[in-house]
């Protein structure tokens, strides 16, 4: 890996938070820390799971507990197409067609938001989509697009897309 050269400003604010030495012959260069990579919700090959993967247990993702009011209901990833963005919703119908699979957080799903499962994705859902997402709380993660006039996230890795685990007493 090529190091970089930290500008002043930043140093300075590294050496304040602790996350860089003090001396300036020492600090000359910075390397960023390494991610640890997301675990998807989806199990390995040959992996077993009786229950999904909670959220807390996901690292990467940025969507565990204590920050779900930075999901946006699936109502309004209309208004934010071409951002990346955590949209969250119940799955009212997953229908499994020529290699993807539909998402669909309303029973009419015409003009709505949905999910898109790529075919690789979908073969991996334990039981299939339908058993799976139907009638439980999901997050998925990614780029809102449109495809003919209709909001949507294309789920290409596992780890975009997992279930959320409610709370005791929540409804």
């Amino acid at each position: 890996m090529r190091r970089r050269a930290v500008p002043g400003a930043l140093l300075a604010a590294l050496v304040a938070l602790g996350a860089a030495p003090a001396r300036a012959e020492e600090a000359t260069h910075f390397e960023p820390p390494r991610a640890e990579p997301a675990r998807s919700p989806l199990p390995e090959a040959g992996e077993k799971r009786a229950r999904p993967v909670a959220y807390e247990r996901l690292p990467g993702l940025g969507i565990g507990p204590g920050r779900r009011a930075q999901a946006l209901p699936w109502r309004a990833a209309r208004e934010h197409v071409g951002e990346t963005r955590v949209v969250e919703g119940v799955i009212a119908d997953a229908h499994p067609t020529s290699g993807v699979c539909f998402l669909n957080f309303s029973e009419d799903w015409r003009g709505k938001f949905y999910v898109l499962l790529l075919g690789y994705i979908a073969e991996t859902v334990p039981g299939g989509p339908e058993a799976y997402y139907e009638g439980r709380r999901v997050r998925v993660i990614g780029p809102i697009g449109t495809h003919e006039g209709r909001p949507q996230i294309v789920v290409k890795r596992g780890a975009q897309i997992g279930i959320v685990l409610e709370p005791r007493g929540s409804e």
